[in-house]
């Protein structure tokens, strides 16, 4: 079966899958074959996220960048994975400079403050 042709269904089966084994590398591999067939920014904050959790902040950063741009709530979330990650590194100032960005666009998200 080729990644075009997997179902949603499937993918979803897979990611609970891999998620609940914290199975960081398969889940990564999934999320790119996915990207591959199709540019699909939810996937891309999962693969983000998921590269964050093996602690390798900067292959999550890289894809985490054209997501930083949007006035959504995944751009919210991907600000907020930036954040983690920035700490992940120890670029500390840096971390700082996004999160009052952040809180100037968005006041009321808490998980800023944290």
């Amino acid at each position: 079966m080729t990644q075009k042709s997997m179902s949603s269904e499937t993918i979803t089966a897979k990611e609970t899958l891999y998620e609940s084994t914290q199975n960081y590398s398969a889940l990564i591999s999934l999320y790119r074959d996915v990207l591959k067939a199709k540019e699909d920014p939810s996937i891309r904050y999962k693969l983000a996220k998921t590269y964050y959790q093996r602690g390798d902040s900067k292959s999550s950063l890289l894809y985490l960048t054209p997501l930083l741009n949007d006035n959504t709530k995944l751009a919210t979330q991907a600000k907020i994975l930036q954040i983690k990650n920035l700490i992940q590194l120890n670029n500390f100032q840096e971390a700082i400079s996004v999160a009052n960005e952040l809180l100037l666009k968005s006041p009321n998200e808490g998980e800023v403050y944290n």
